[in-house]
């Protein structure tokens, strides 16, 4: 009976145990960090594609100082956030980047996720990465010009995203946050494009597999700390009601289905001009040097991500104008948000980060 009595006991107090204190707290009692390191596209791109191609991308004006908007992305908000509390941070996000590799001979940039954290560790070999945080928010240019091969393209891209970060976790990473992306069809670019219901597909499959993807990861790795923030959700909650979030954010964004900058090429339009495209890209090269011209040319009518940056910069040499208040727009162009966005987006995954990660 007494051996009884103690097994009960001792059955009693593993269970107080597990609701006092979760499995999920013990796995990141020592997930701790102190760095962060930023992966993706141009949403989150800091100015290095505008550094690596001396400035012909995303031309500036219109575009602010080599980002993809007009004021600083939410890395940087988030980076200069963290700074404060002696964080530091680096970013090898770069606008035009694939997940996954694709025909450069069909115009697609050479920049990938895999060499991107490969210039990482060749960077921080003998650093140590457990009291780093990656951010990871990528897949969009993998999809904007549409896939009839919804299966395959998404199974590849998230594939590769979980492959980065076993990757990652090999070489002693700890801490991850995971974007997914929002609905491509909801993009002023996605409207037009005539592909709005597979850019819809690829974008809800990409997430499905993601969350599928992050949630194996997290049970197989239980010593990390591994999450993924419902971008989709929160963009879908933008649109829909954008006042919730002028009220919270102070902000007064009112159009959520326009450009401010309106009308441009399409993707074929581009396409049909590639020669006086390079012609133009040529002349600009020459008096900053160190890139190919038809190289760019192809990067630029491949990809709806760069091609609309390039449309803008042509209006805007012609003397074109934005719309007079950025800040009212979700959209500064057909793919890329307004700074107000941006600082909305910092706010709330900040936000999230104190939440659910621990500075050292």
């Amino acid at each position: 009976m007494y051996q009884r009595n103690c097994r009960v006991a001792a059955l009693f107090f593993a269970a107080l145990i597990t609701l006092l204190f979760p499995v999920s707290l013990f796995a990141e009692a020592n997930t701790t960090y102190n760095n962060i390191i930023f992966f993706g596209d141009s949403l989150t791109d800091n100015g290095n594609l505008y550094k690596h191609d001396f400035g012909i991308l995303p031309k500036s004006p219109p575009y602010y100082k080599g980002h993809f908007s007009n004021g600083l992305a939410w890395s940087d908000i988030t980076a200069n956030y963290y700074h404060s509390m002696n964080i530091t941070s680096d970013n090898y996000a770069v606008g035009g980047e694939t997940t996954v590799f694709h025909d450069p001979f069909e115009g697609f940039l050479p920049y990938t996720l895999t060499e991107s954290i490969n210039n990482y560790y060749l960077y921080t070999a003998f650093k140590d990465k457990s009291h780093t945080l990656y951010i990871l928010w990528i897949g969009a240019n993998d999809y904007l010009n549409g896939n009839p091969n919804t299966d395959k393209i998404t199974s590849d891209v998230v594939n590769t995203i979980r492959d980065s970060i076993e990757g990652l976790i090999s070489r002693g990473g700890k801490n991850f946050l995971i974007l997914n992306i929002p609905d491509l069809a909801k993009t002023p670019e996605g409207t037009v494009s005539g592909k709005s219901e597979n850019l819809s597909i690829l974008s809800t499959l990409h997430n499905t597999k993601l969350d599928l993807a992050v949630s194996k990861l997290q049970d197989t790795h239980k010593d990390i700390t591994l999450r993924l923030f419902n971008i989709n959700q929160l963009f879908t909650d933008l649109l829909t009601n954008p006042d919730v979030f002028n009220s919270k954010y102070h902000t007064h964004i009112k159009n959520t289905t326009n450009a401010c900058w309106e009308g441009g090429y399409t993707i074929k339009q581009l396409k049909d001009q590639q020669q006086l495209i390079e012609t133009q890209l040529t002349a600009d090269i020459k008096m900053r040097g160190g890139i190919d011209a038809h190289a760019l040319t192809q990067f630029i009518t491949a990809s709806p991500d760069l091609a609309t940056a390039y449309d803008v910069a042509q209006r805007f040499q012609k003397g074109t104008a934005p719309c007079e208040d950025p800040g009212l727009y979700v959209f500064w162009d057909k793919v890329h948000p307004t700074a107000a966005v941006h600082s909305i987006l910092s706010l709330i995954i900040t936000e999230y980060i104190d939440q659910n990660f621990h500075r050292v």
